[in-house]
């Protein structure tokens, strides 16, 4: 099935490990050349530098080869040279493999970006990118991975998916990776509702070729994707999930990756659509979606309407009464109940392996009860989801844990032992 399907095929020395080489060669000369090579612009994924170079955008060479009176730069030659090296492997072998992989008859798979990108130390200004956490892929229906070097080889580092449990659920603690091991050359397919991410040991450097492939609609159009030509002009693949359609088939990643979709049409009309989309995720369980339902809340976005559904929403989901002591006493102070309810979508991501919803749920906490009288039960249920974040790599959570052992809790006598591994 390739209309939602979690989806992903290896292929072995899909470009020539030579040609590999060759282009890393001459990346290696650009980096050298130009300090500013890779762009510092914040990863949609992260909000981190993205250290990225495109060579094609939305269908387009970055620096097409047409005769010009000044003539390519040598910075707009080495890009033309580099897409050179690696074009027929993708647009002539790599494109029908896309094809039969989606079973594809229509022809209408396009290629849309092409970029390289780099992991490891010191990449520009002193920078250094480790990877970047489980996301799905929200502008490309097909995405291919190729590596440039043999750092992935031992199956330890690069590129992972994590595994999904026997009733579909996902979750993207770090316990769950899955790495491919990939040689120069090799690459990797998957689908847009594939969870992945990438993650480089401390002392290596990484560099990979990036493809995303997206799906042109054909000339017929009926009424319903009319009205939603900026959706069909990000991801049409999505349309057959947006609440103003027959959403029988939506699951919750498709719900969630549609949402984010349209929030990043930087549309200002008020429109509750992607809302309610991440709202219906979050009642199936989806932990990005409750992460993200958490921060709504938190930033009072919701109507009415939606902040009530919301709440019975988390009532189905865990019930008042068993929610951890401290979040209960907030409930207490009625100028909390905002507070609350972004607390409540954050435990719930929580409990299934969000390290960013631990941290948040952890600094909201802390905040909650420095304005109460101290709770010692509340700064150790924060310890212990800012710890849990720092199990999984979240570096912020390891720094707030730290500052709160090393804090003057002379008044509670100290934090028990136990909480200290």
């Amino acid at each position: 099935d390739n209309n939602g399907s979690l989806s992903v095929a290896l292929f072995r020395q899909l470009i020539p490990p030579k040609v590999a080489t060759e282009f890393l060669k001459q990346v290696r000369v650009l980096e050298k050349n130009y300090d500013w090579l890779y762009t510092t612009n914040p990863d949609s994924v992260d909000g981190l530098p993205s250290f990225h170079v495109n060579l094609v955008s939305h269908g387009k060479p970055a620096f097409p080869s047409t005769e010009t009176t000044e003539g390519p730069t040598t910075f707009q030659k080495g890009l033309q040279n580099l897409l050179g090296i690696v074009q027929p492997y993708i647009y002539k072998e790599l494109l029908p493999e896309v094809q039969n992989f989606l079973n594809n008859s229509t022809n209408n798979i396009r290629i849309s970006d092409i970029f390289f990108r780099r992991y490891g130390q010191d990449i520009g200004g002193g920078v250094t990118r480790n990877g970047i956490s489980a996301h799905y892929d929200v502008f490309s229906r097909v995405t291919a991975v190729i590596a440039l070097d043999d750092v992935a080889a031992d199956g330890r580092n690069g590129l992972y998916t994590t595994q999904v449990d026997e009733t579909g659920a996902t979750s993207n603690h770090a316990a769950l990776r899955r790495f491919f091991p990939l040689r120069s050359g090799d690459a990797v397919l998957h689908t847009w509702d594939v969870l992945h991410g990438v993650d480089v040991e401390p002392g290596l450097d990484r560099t990979s070729l990036i493809i995303w492939f997206t799906e042109e609609n054909g000339s017929k159009e009926d009424e319903s994707k009319k009205k939603k030509n900026d959706i069909e002009s990000v991801a049409p693949w999505l349309l057959s999930h947006h609440p103003d359609l027959d959403c029988r088939r939506s699951n919750d990643v498709a719900q969630f990756v549609l949402a984010s979709a349209m929030y990043s049409l930087d549309d200002e009309t008020e429109d509750e659509s992607k809302d309610r989309l991440y709202l219906n995720s979050a009642a199936k369980g989806n932990l990005f979606a409750l992460t993200r339902m958490g921060s709504l809340i938190e930033e009072d976005t919701l109507d009415f309407k939606l902040k009530n559904e919301a709440l019975d929403i988390l009532e189905k989901l865990r019930s008042f009464s068993s929610l951890p002591e401290p979040i209960k006493r907030f409930a207490n102070d009625s100028g909390k109940k905002t507070a609350v309810m972004a607390m409540r979508f954050w435990f719930e991501a929580s409990v299934r392996g969000n390290a960013l919803a631990q941290r948040s749920l952890a600094d909201e906490i802390l905040f909650q009860a420095s304005q109460l009288e101290y709770d010692e039960d509340s700064y150790l249920l924060a310890a212990i989801f800012f710890a849990l974040a720092g199990q999984q790599g979240d570096e912020e959570a390891s720094e707030s844990l730290k500052r709160l052992l090393d804090a003057d809790l002379s008044i509670a006598g100290g934090f028990p032992t136990v909480i200290v591994d």
